[in-house]
């Protein structure tokens, strides 16, 4: 994680867990969207996808976990991420099946092919998720403004 970013996904125990996560989630996704762009520009091996996998895993782990906290909305982030993750762990199933084990040049052959389709997917599923203009502010400014627009539709 670069260095001026680090102290921004500190949680401030004197803060509200309302303004913590306004402050970290906005930084996490600009994050993210910096390393989708990063991977998906340098058309990365299958091999080369997991640390990726491993980032989109944390997002969408720490975004159902404030799911509560900010209704509905975030719903429709999550929903985003499912097919990217999905995609990422089918290219770690055939790359780590591939590593672990000598199964046969059929079956190695198999999983090279599986790993490449995958990779494709996901792929696929960046630019039709998240390579859209205007993409990243959408997330950014949502998980900065979510609770203030959750808060105001619920009752007192």
């Amino acid at each position: 994680m670069p260095r001026r970013l680090a102290s921004a996904h500190k949680w401030d125990a004197g803060a509200s867990v309302e303004e913590n996560a306004t402050r970290v989630l906005p930084v996490m996704a600009r994050e993210y969207f910096a390393a989708g762009r990063k991977i998906v520009s340098s058309k990365a091996d299958p091999a080369e996808l997991h640390p990726f996998r491993l980032k989109t895993k944390q997002i969408r782990y720490t975004l159902e976990g404030f799911s509560e906290l900010y209704g509905e909305p975030i719903s429709m982030l999550l929903e985003k991420l499912k097919p990217v993750q999905d995609a990422l762990g089918d290219v770690n199933d055939a790359v780590a099946t591939r590593a672990e084990f000598d199964l046969g040049k059929k079956f190695d052959s198999f999983l090279r092919r599986r790993a490449r389709s995958k990779a494709s997917d996901f792929f696929k599923a960046w630019k039709k998720e998240f390579d859209l203009p205007g993409e990243e502010d959408k997330w950014v400014d949502g998980l900065s403004n979510m609770l203030l627009s959750s808060k105001s539709a619920t009752p007192d």
